[in-house]
This record gives C-alpha cells, sequence and structure tokens, in this order.
C-alpha cells in the first residue's frame, strides 16, 4: 500500500505505525526539533521523499548562515544549532539528491507527487521534462508555488490520473482542484490552538481517497473518481 503525507510531527512514531506500507512524502524538514532526524528517516526503506522549499533553501544556504538563523529561528531552524558542522553538510548532500518529482504507477493510472505545485495549463509530461532540462520557472513553481490553492483553480492536470501536493495549509482538511489533491494539513502545528493542524495520510492507490487525521480528534473519509 502506498501512502502519502505532508509533513510528520514529533510524536508521530513511523516505526511503530508501519505496516507494510510505502511512505512517500511531500516534506521533510520543517518547523521543529526533530527535523535533527531527517538522515534516520530517509534511512527507512520504505521512506521516499521529494524536495520542496524548505529542503531547497537548506541545500543553497552555508553552514555560517544557517548557524545564524538557528539563534534567531528563522525558518523554524534552531534545530541546527544542536548539529556538528559535517552532521549539517551530511544533510545538505542527502537532500541535494532527493527529486523534486515522483510518479508512482498505480491501479487508479499513473500518480504524481510534487511539492508544491504544478504549473497552470501545463500538462504532466511537459512539467516533468521542464524539471529535467533544468527551467528555474518550472522548478520555482514546484517547490514553491501556490497558485493553484490561491485561485481555488479546478482546471487539473493533464497526461495524469492524479497529483498530490503539499505545501499550502488546508485548514479543514485536504482539498482537490481538479485531480490534483493539496494535502498539507498542518500537521507541523499540531499544538496551536488557533491553527489546529492535523496529520493526513493519503492512501493513493485505493479506489477511494482514504484519509486519516492522526494527530487530530476528526477521521475523514472523501471519495474521489
Amino acid at each position: 500500500m502506498d501512502i502519502a503525507n505532508s509533513c510528520i510531527p514529533p510524536e508521530f512514531d513511523t516505526h511503530s505505525h508501519h505496516v507494510h506500507t510505502r511512505e512517500i512524502r511531500a516534506y521533510l524538514i520543517d518547523r521543529g526539533p526533530d527535523s535533527a532526524r531527517v538522515l534516520d528517516f530517509l534511512d527507512q526503506d520504505f521512506v521516499f521523499a521529494v524536495q520542496g522549499n524548505h529542503e531547497a533553501h537548506f541545500v543553497r544556504t552555508s553552514i555560517d548562515r544557517l548557524r545564524l538563523y538557528a539563534k534567531i529561528n528563522r525558518h523554524g531552524l534552531s534545530w541546527v544549532g544542536e548539529l556538528e558542522t559535517s552532521h549539517i553538510q551530511e544533510i545538505q548532500q542527502r537532500l541535494l539528491q532527493l527529486p523534486i518529482v515522483l510518479e508512482v504507477p498505480t491501479d487508479a493510472g499513473l500518480v504524481g507527487l510534487v511539492h508544491a505545485d504544478v504549473p497552470k495549463g501545463m500538462d504532466w509530461e511537459t512539467f516533468v521534462l521542464g524539471l529535467a532540462s533544468g527551467c528555474a520557472e518550472t522548478r520555482q513553481v514546484a517547490q514553491d508555488g501556490r497558485r493553484r490553492v490561491d485561485e481555488a483553480d479546478c482546471s487539473g492536470v493533464d497526461g495524469i490520473a492524479r497529483v498530490f501536493v503539499g505545501h499550502s495549509i488546508m485548514q479543514g482538511g485536504p482539498v482537490r482542484f481538479g485531480n490534483v489533491y493539496a494535502i498539507d494539513t498542518g500537521a507541523v502545528y499540531y499544538s496551536d490552538p488557533a491553527m489546529k493542524g492535523t496529520l493526513t495520510l493519503v492512501r493513493i492507490n485505493g479506489d477511494g481517497l482514504d484519509i486519516a487525521k492522526t494527530m487530530g480528534s476528526r477521521i475523514v473519509a472523501n471519495g474521489y473518481t
């Protein structure tokens, strides 16, 4: 079974919750001290991940500047302050190797996973080819775009059955935009009473969209075709 999720808070033990599943993540490092465990997490043979804007920023930032950010907790990077330089460099190298997009063949058709978005009006093949060719604009949208969510654009993405994205927090539950599913429900803010963040798990290769909010009080099941 293939499970997609947006981000995992510290209290979620991936070892105890893993039962013959392949976990595909739209987030890796984010706000929170347990981001330092990212290498241990990536070493699990059931974990696959894409590189998002937080990972990209971490990779291209110098060690000295990361330590400065840690002191002021910019972007939630306080956890970096406790790490040896060699450990930070190892994390950077590992995150640099992550793909920007993943494709998973399923009985329902090809499923794509990307951190943020696919450019409006662009079909899946053109999107993937643009990333492969190093198109900076396509990469920026893939890792940091919000237009689809901001405009409630339900035109979808041609050339693929479903696309799962994170990045934009969906309060109240995941939202479908055509065949694009925004599943970041703010798990990193699970302890914030204003945000009421929850962890969303999605069974991407099933007949329906089975959503379990493991850090919240609700379990929501939505169907899709």
